[in-house]
Protein backbone atom coordinates (compact mmCIF):
# COMPACT_ATOMS: atom_id res chain seq x y z
CA UNK A 1 0.00 0.00 0.00
CA UNK A 2 1.20 3.24 -0.50
CA UNK A 3 0.14 6.44 1.04
CA UNK A 4 0.47 9.94 -0.28
CA UNK A 5 -0.36 13.34 0.95
CA UNK A 6 -1.05 16.60 -1.19
CA UNK A 7 2.50 18.46 -1.22
CA UNK A 8 4.10 21.37 0.53
CA UNK A 9 5.30 21.47 4.14
CA UNK A 10 4.08 20.85 7.44
CA UNK A 11 4.12 22.69 10.24
CA UNK A 12 7.52 21.39 11.21
CA UNK A 13 8.87 21.98 7.92
CA UNK A 14 9.20 18.79 6.56
CA UNK A 15 8.48 18.10 3.39
CA UNK A 16 4.44 16.52 2.95
CA UNK A 17 2.98 14.49 0.06
CA UNK A 18 6.45 11.85 -0.20
CA UNK A 19 5.70 8.56 -0.70
CA UNK A 20 5.81 6.30 2.37
CA UNK A 21 5.75 1.91 1.77
CA UNK A 22 3.15 0.56 4.46
CA UNK A 23 2.95 -2.91 4.44
CA UNK A 24 -0.31 -4.51 5.31
CA UNK A 25 -1.84 -7.91 5.02
CA UNK A 26 -5.58 -8.62 3.99
CA UNK A 27 -7.61 -11.68 3.92
CA UNK A 28 -9.86 -11.63 0.89
CA UNK A 29 -13.65 -13.21 1.89
CA UNK A 30 -16.62 -13.61 -0.67
CA UNK A 31 -19.31 -10.76 0.65
CA UNK A 32 -22.76 -11.13 0.24
CA UNK A 33 -25.46 -8.11 -0.42
CA UNK A 34 -28.63 -8.26 1.03
CA UNK A 35 -31.33 -6.87 2.98
CA UNK A 36 -31.04 -5.82 6.29
CA UNK A 37 -33.84 -8.17 8.43
CA UNK A 38 -32.01 -7.20 12.02
CA UNK A 39 -34.97 -5.76 14.36
CA UNK A 40 -32.62 -3.13 14.90
CA UNK A 41 -32.64 -1.88 11.16
CA UNK A 42 -33.50 1.52 10.07
CA UNK A 43 -37.17 1.11 8.30
CA UNK A 44 -38.17 1.01 4.93
CA UNK A 45 -39.13 4.47 3.31
CA UNK A 46 -41.56 5.63 0.82
CA UNK A 47 -41.80 8.46 -1.31
CA UNK A 48 -43.56 9.25 -4.11
CA UNK A 49 -42.27 12.01 -6.97
CA UNK A 50 -44.66 13.16 -9.63
CA UNK A 51 -43.47 12.75 -13.60
CA UNK A 52 -46.36 15.23 -14.90
CA UNK A 53 -45.55 17.88 -16.82
CA UNK A 54 -46.36 21.85 -16.62
CA UNK A 55 -48.06 23.15 -19.77
CA UNK A 56 -45.27 24.56 -20.77
CA UNK A 57 -43.41 21.28 -20.49
CA UNK A 58 -41.35 21.75 -17.63
CA UNK A 59 -41.01 18.50 -15.41
CA UNK A 60 -43.28 19.04 -12.14
CA UNK A 61 -41.29 17.26 -9.96
CA UNK A 62 -43.02 17.67 -6.93
CA UNK A 63 -42.37 15.13 -3.92
CA UNK A 64 -44.29 13.53 -1.48
CA UNK A 65 -43.16 13.43 2.01
CA UNK A 66 -40.96 10.37 2.86
CA UNK A 67 -42.64 8.07 5.38
CA UNK A 68 -42.16 4.25 6.92
CA UNK A 69 -45.90 3.74 6.33
CA UNK A 70 -46.67 2.84 2.40
CA UNK A 71 -50.32 3.90 2.40
CA UNK A 72 -49.72 6.66 4.17
CA UNK A 73 -46.83 7.77 1.25
CA UNK A 74 -49.71 6.36 -1.19
CA UNK A 75 -51.69 9.21 0.19
CA UNK A 76 -49.65 12.55 -1.45
CA UNK A 77 -50.32 11.02 -4.74
CA UNK A 78 -54.28 11.55 -4.40
CA UNK A 79 -53.46 15.15 -2.64
CA UNK A 80 -51.16 16.52 -5.39
CA UNK A 81 -53.68 14.99 -7.55
CA UNK A 82 -56.62 17.11 -6.56
CA UNK A 83 -54.39 20.57 -7.73
CA UNK A 84 -52.52 19.34 -10.23
CA UNK A 85 -55.29 16.78 -12.06
CA UNK A 86 -53.41 16.59 -15.31
CA UNK A 87 -50.10 15.35 -13.34
CA UNK A 88 -51.28 11.06 -13.99
CA UNK A 89 -47.53 9.71 -13.57
CA UNK A 90 -45.71 8.96 -10.51
CA UNK A 91 -42.26 7.53 -9.19
CA UNK A 92 -42.29 5.30 -6.25
CA UNK A 93 -39.11 5.30 -4.56
CA UNK A 94 -38.16 3.15 -2.17
CA UNK A 95 -34.81 3.06 0.62
CA UNK A 96 -34.72 -0.08 1.77
CA UNK A 97 -31.40 -1.09 4.51
CA UNK A 98 -29.19 -3.27 2.95
CA UNK A 99 -25.93 -5.07 4.62
CA UNK A 100 -23.15 -6.84 3.80
CA UNK A 101 -22.34 -9.84 5.20
CA UNK A 102 -18.91 -12.02 5.05
CA UNK A 103 -19.55 -16.42 4.16
CA UNK A 104 -17.02 -16.37 6.86
CA UNK A 105 -16.42 -13.80 10.25
CA UNK A 106 -12.55 -12.43 9.58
Amino acid sequence: MIRAGFGGRSAGGSPVGVLQRSRQVFRFLNWTLQIDLEPDRPPRMHRYRCLGESEDGTPCGAEGPESGDFATAQKWVAHHLRSEQDHRSYEHVTCTPWVVVPAEEP
